[in-house]
This record gives structure tokens, sequence and C-alpha cells, in this order.
């Protein structure tokens, strides 16, 4: 599988390659680019090589910080990891008056902040799914009904790989796994 895409800015970037039952699709940054392939797909048998081609070409001119392997079907929401910004965004308006106030709260960490538009570190969240409640109430003291939505953040890696053999032989052009 091979990728039309190419980032060159010197950026981090997050970069999510998803395999359904009959495609391969690719995630950049949050935002599905390209489909990779499409038709039959049966890789039970065969070797899955990261950052290089099977026969050792091609290396990836780049750094891998981070790389998971998941046995379930994963969803966009599912591509929330625990870095970054989530925006958290009110669509309200009050009809005869002026809003005064937002609050914003999640199911497992309590309130989290206020205003129309929330920006707030994704390494604050605990891990799990959260429902993210609303709450606002205008310059009349009428407190709307809550709005709510789920946010699942995954779980932020714990370790860092600082070298790599396979079969007893570094790989420092990319990884070999069987």
């Amino acid at each position: 599988i091979e990728s039309q895409t190419s980032v060159r800015d010197d950026e981090w970037h997050f970069v999510s390659i998803v395999r359904g039952q009959d495609y391969v699709g690719m995630w950049l940054d949050g935002v599905y680019t390209e489909i990779l392939w499409s038709g039959e797909i049966d890789f039970t048998n065969s070797e899955i090589s990261i950052g290089q081609t099977p026969l050792g070409g091609d290396p990836f001119n780049g750094l891998i910080d981070d790389l998971r392997f998941s046995s379930i079907a994963r969803h966009e929401e599912d591509l929330m990891t625990g870095s970054g910004i989530v925006e958290f965004k009110s669509a309200s308006y009050d009809l005869d008056g002026d809003l005064s106030e937002y609050v914003w709260e999640s199911s497992l960490d309590g309130v989290i902040g206020d205003g129309s538009i929330l920006y707030y570190p994704v390494e604050n969240l605990s891990e799990g799914s959260h429902t993210i409640y609303l709450r606002v109430e205008d310059n009349n003291g009428t407190i709307s009904d809550v709005a709510s939505s789920i946010l699942v953040v995954m779980q932020r890696p714990d370790s860092q790989i600082l070298s790599l053999k396979v079969n007893d032989v570094s790989a420092p052009w990319g990884w070999g796994v069987q």
C-alpha cells in the first residue's frame, strides 16, 4: 500500500490507516484523505512492513513516534488521541435577548470551561468515553435544556521505542512485523 499524499512541512502529523473488510483508507490529522486499496483483502499470512517496502527499499523519510494495532473496527471518533486541542462549539441563540453564560461539563471530569466556543487540551481529559454537556443561560436567568454529545479519548502511549531489532538485526529504515 503506497499513498499519493505527501507532507513536507517539518511538523508532526497524525496518520491512521484503517483496514475494512474490502478497503484500506488513510486519515491525516483526523481528515479522511484517500482510499489506498479496494477489493479482496487477506493479509492473514503476510508480513507487514512499516516505513519501507517488503524488500527493504524506499525507506520512510521521517520519524514514527507512536504505532498501534487494533483488532476492532475504528471510527472517526476513535482517532482522538491523547494530545492536541478539542474544540467545543455552541450554536445556541436566544430569541428575546442575549445569552449570558455557557457551561461545558464532562461526565468524567466535571466542569471543563465556559464560553460559546471552548478550546480544551485533550491531555487534560481523562481516558475513556465522555458525555459532554452544555448548559446555556440567557440574560433573563432562563436556563436551557442540556445538550450532550459523546467524546472518546483513547489511551495515551506510556512507552517509547528507542531501538528496534527484528530477528537480532537492527531495522533503522522501518519495522518488519510478522
